[in-house]
């Protein structure tokens, strides 16, 4: 009951702030329009998200909210505060200095990301990225507020916070790009994350956490480095996906960029609209329920939890697939490309949905090396794939195959592997 309790929370916050980036990606396609300014931007995404992939493990709920609820089984707040101050430190530090190294460092490589580009638009890409820099600090320790509030069971800031962010990008769209151009898009960008924090923030205040840096011990950070990194190393190949995807669609044209990016929302926006919200409400629990030793419940709700949100999924995706046409004309203007991408991708989302539900599962057993080396060879499937379809010449639509075919490969074999894990819990 308190799962989906959490659910309907998460569900509804979810679904408004998807129409919010529905109107979000309308409002781009409307007034700034499918071409080079939007393929820098989109572009200027990709090295803050890499950064944020490499720290971001860090202050993630899979991590963070197992290592918390520890504390709280315990009764011990004191603990639990200073975990999190520590965490709170050592992440910002870290963070602040990786920013400025790439700040300071960038021009150097990012015309060999980008050969596509023009020397006028690699400056514009340059300018764009410094700023979107800043990003990943803002959303880091709004994420790490989040966490604390979800080991709390409290889940009401951490939906909210999304609807705030597109609501800055939202602004930055129709106020700032007629005078600031590119520039005004990326003030969007990060007044949304500056608002993204401050709803987060809300529980800390509420609950008056002190974050005190007499608090700061770094042993905490060596019992949860080793889960952190195999963590990190998830959010890696996923940004790693992302990254490859953008600088081969960089070399197909101006456009592609942004036509992948699309497509690829509305799919995140189908998978976060169900699965999801239902992953992120039945962390904490499977992770309660880990920490009691209560294992036969727990492996029998894992295994009916999977098994209904595929075969809702399924359901889900031939009802999206009747109405795509349809969908893609009032967002994105009957965009043909888009279109034929968003189809292919479909496919997609059964399988997207049975993952964002079971690596959950499975981080809450603590089995995060499975789940990292099962996403270090699906890069290197949709690398190869990548590789293959460019070299014989293929449609642009090759993007989208090969993202499927290592989509398919990575959740099946998570699935099988999972399967195995949860027996050996008996």
């Amino acid at each position: 009951m308190q799962i989906l309790k959490n659910t309907a929370i998460i569900s509804i916050f979810t679904i408004l702030s998807q129409i919010l980036g529905v109107l979000r990606d309308k409002l781009l396609i409307s007034i700034v329009g499918v071409g080079i300014v939007l393929d820098i931007y989109n572009a200027a995404f990709k090295i803050p998200d890499l950064l944020i992939a490499i720290l971001v493990s860090f202050v993630g709920l899979t991590v963070i909210v197992p290592f918390l609820t520890s504390s709280l089984v315990k009764n011990n707040e004191l603990e639990l505060e200073k975990k999190f101050a520590t965490l709170f430190i050592f992440f910002n530090t870290v963070i602040t200095i990786l920013s400025v190294i790439i700040i300071m460092t960038l021009d150097l490589f990012l015309y060999k990301l980008f050969p596509a580009f023009s020397s006028e638009n690699l400056l514009l890409l340059s300018h764009a990225t410094k700023l979107m820099l800043i990003q990943p600090i803002l959303m880091g320790v709004s994420n790490l507020f989040a966490c604390l509030a979800q080991t709390y069971k409290n889940f009401i800031y951490y939906a909210i916070a999304p609807v705030f962010y597109n609501l800055g990008i939202i602004f930055g769209i129709v106020f700032l790009y007629e005078k600031y151009n590119l520039t005004g898009l990326v003030y969007g960008v990060l007044m949304g994350a500056c608002l993204h924090i401050f709803i987060n923030s809300i529980f800390i205040f509420k609950k008056k956490i002190d974050i005190n840096f007499s608090f700061f011990d770094f042993l905490y950070i060596k019992q949860i480095l080793p889960v952190a990194s195999w963590r990190s190393i998830t959010f890696i190949m996923l940004a790693l996906k992302q990254f490859s995807i953008t600088i081969v669609s960089g070399l197909l044209g101006a456009g592609i960029i942004t036509v992948w990016t699309f497509a690829i929302n509305l799919i995140n926006m189908c998978v976060q609209f169900f699965a999801t919200s239902f992953a992120i409400a039945s962390f904490p629990i499977l992770s309660e329920y880990y920490e009691k030793r209560e294992i036969k419940i727990l492996e029998s709700t894992i295994k009916k939890n999977a098994r209904d949100i595929f075969l809702y999924s399924i359901l889900f995706s031939m009802f999206m697939f009747l109405i795509a046409r349809l969908v893609v004309g009032i967002i994105y203007n009957n965009d043909a490309k888009i279109l034929e991408l968003f189809y292919i991708l479909i496919v997609a989302i059964p399988f997207l949905n049975l993952e964002a539900y079971y690596a959950r599962a499975m981080m809450a057993i603590h089995k995060v090396k499975i789940i990292s080396f099962i996403h270090v060879i699906s890069f290197v499937i949709l690398l190869i794939s990548l590789f293959t379809f460019y070299k014989n010449n293929y449609s642009y639509t090759f993007i989208a195959y090969s993202y499927l075919i290592s989509t398919i490969f990575q959740v099946s074999v998570l699935y099988l592997f999972g399967q195995k894990s949860l027996k050996n819990l008996l």
